[in-house]
């Protein structure tokens, strides 16, 4: 079992889910919708559709799968700007993981904070 982050601003969530690991589900990557974004490490699916497709072919592959939950219901989410999610983008970027080690709770919701907190300081 792995825990994912699934990050909520007041409009919409997202499943973080490292490339690394969404790589190993290579059935998928094609009924990703745009709805989801992605950065150089991570694939952002959008709650609707895509995070199910994710859940699913894991649970298919008999691998249990949890979520915590990280919400910030005062600003949006600095998710919306990265790239929409595009299938062939992902084999541009370097699927080497940097740990080998998963990510603890703590640490993605230092992440979390961390991205949310310098997108506050972005005045438009």
């Amino acid at each position: 079992m792995k825990t994912f982050a699934y990050m909520i601003d007041p409009s919409h969530g997202w499943l973080r889910v490292p490339n690394v690991e969404f790589n190993k589900y290579p059935d998928i990557h094609s009924q990703v919708s745009d709805c989801s974004y992605q950065s150089d490490k991570h694939v952002f699916l959008e709650q609707d559709v895509d995070m199910d497709l994710f859940i699913a072919a894991r649970t298919a592959a008999g691998i249990e799968t949890k979520l915590a939950e990280y919400s910030n219901k005062s600003r949006q989410s600095k998710i919306r700007k990265y790239p929409a999610y595009m299938p062939h983008a992902l084999a541009l970027v370097p699927q080497t993981p940097i740990l080998t080690v998963e990510s603890t709770v703590e640490r993605d919701l230092e992440d979390f904070n961390d991205f949310n907190n310098k997108a506050s300081s972005i005045h438009y």
